[in-house]
């Protein structure tokens, strides 16, 4: 029996829950003879790497003359080897154009997130991975075999204890009430506390909406020679503070019903998830459950079948070759081939994520 050491992260595992076939893309490599990556990476993946290396350093070091530096310097950092990382896999980098609109962006974004939020106290950036031996199914023992794999931007301490924090960059700020049901932060506290000892109160999930304040819209006035006007228009993506100025910059008053929609939109929010040690014990029950549909994936005892849905196909990294995944000049095309994950030597297997680049 092959008790090869196998290690699982909450990527891997979301993956074989939402298809199948994409998690044999991924990590199985039945189907289309190896496993495949994209040679381009994926922006919204870039982005939000250097993100979280960037904010992490911020909050760091938010008290330092230079916290704005350290976190600009993380941002530019972690886009750089990303960069580095698609000219390696032979693929041509976005045009130096789009590099520096990338890098403009976030960079605002990031200066705007630093203006607005408050900071956490007391917060460690996290080096390194999280590694976590799961339980035995058989026995109280750990599983020789299976170990989780977390990557946790930072932890903090306040007055309820220590928390763990995950920096997140989204294009919609999600449901508190579906953070609350979500597993990834679940996993992680158990991780932690299985890899140090110390017990979470819980997690904190700071999301950044992925959008830079834009200038207040003008438009053309509606009496004759009037020219150019600010726009009163709700679904502007500006601070109350911009369109306030700009009105008084025209002369214009204005409407108390846009200040209050501008005032009311959120650029960010800061999820507190309180965790008992009982759910968080629980979580490494799920993690052990999860185990099994991956070895049984990993055996070929189960058929990597495909779970056609919009939401799933219309995202997914390998929808150009999923019904074909044996036309070889299509897929070396738009992927390199790596081994399966069974099968990676141990040192290799917590290589697909990259951990955001460390100050």
């Amino acid at each position: 029996m092959d008790r090869r050491p196998r290690s699982l992260s909450h990527t891997e595992i979301q993956t074989a829950l939402t298809c199948f076939a994409r998690w044999d893309f991924q990590y199985g490599g039945r189907l289309a003879g190896s496993t495949l990556k994209p040679r381009s990476l994926a922006p919204v993946l870039s982005e939000g790497r250097a993100w979280g290396a960037a904010v992490a350093a911020w909050h760091q070091n938010s008290n330092g003359v230079l916290a704005r530096w350290d976190a600009h310097t993380a941002l530019q950092t972690s886009l750089d080897h990303d960069i580095t990382e698609i000219e390696g896999n032979g693929w041509p980098a976005p045009s130096a154009m789009a590099q520096q609109d990338t890098r403009e962006r976030l960079s605002a974004m990031l200066d705007h997130y630093a203006e607005t939020c408050e900071p956490l106290p007391a917060l460690n950036r996290l080096e390194g991975a999280l590694h976590a031996s799961l339980p035995s199914r058989r026995s109280r023992r750990a599983s020789p075999v299976y170990r989780f794999v977390g990557y946790v931007d930072a932890d903090t301490t306040d007055s309820d204890g220590l928390w763990i924090v995950e920096f997140k960059l989204r294009y919609r700020l999600t449901d508190p009430r579906l953070v609350e049901r979500q597993r990834q932060p679940r996993w992680y506290a158990w991780a932690y506390f299985a890899q140090t000892g110390r017990m979470p109160a819980g997690v904190i999930v700071d999301e950044r909406l992925n959008q830079v304040p834009e200038r207040p819209r003008l438009v053309q006035g509606r009496r004759a020679g009037q020219g150019r006007v600010p726009s009163h228009a709700k679904d502007q993506l500006i601070t109350p503070e911009s369109y306030l100025q700009v009105c008084d910059d025209f002369g214009v008053d204005p409407e108390p019903t846009t200040v209050e929609t501008l005032e009311n939109r959120m650029w960010q929010q800061r999820i507190y998830l309180p965790l008992r040690p009982d759910e968080i014990d629980a979580a490494g029950h799920e993690l052990r459950d999860a185990a099994k549909l991956i070895r049984d994936l990993d055996a070929g005892v189960l058929t990597p079948i495909r779970n056609a849905d919009q939401a799933h196909c219309n995202r997914c990294r390998f929808n150009a070759i999923c019904t074909e995944p044996g036309d070889e000049i299509l897929v070396d095309s738009l992927y390199t081939r790596s081994v399966p994950k069974r099968l990676r030597p141990t040192e290799e297997e917590d290589h697909d994520r990259r951990q955001p680049a460390a100050a």
